[in-house]
């Protein structure tokens, strides 16, 4: 069996402008996260199909306002 390991991040502050900040990712972390989620993005870039994931390619990710993002890795 694989473990799939889920992140998350619910921003529901309503100010423009105002992001949240995932908790930064270990170094050797980093490429081994992706994102699948993201609600603040454009509809056709909001859910993503597996096999179509984003790699983080940085510490941190910024949630826009009034948003989740849903990280797996």
């Amino acid at each position: 069996m694989t473990t799939v390991e889920l992140i998350p991040i619910f921003q529901f502050d309503p100010q423009e402008g105002n992001y949240a900040r995932r908790p930064p990712l270990q170094e050797e972390e980093v490429g081994q996260w992706y994102r699948i989620i993201d609600t603040s993005r454009k509809s056709s870039d909001d859910f993503r199909k597996p096999g179509q994931e984003v790699p983080l390619n940085s510490r941190a990710y910024v949630v826009g306002s009034r948003s989740v993002v849903v990280l797996v890795r």
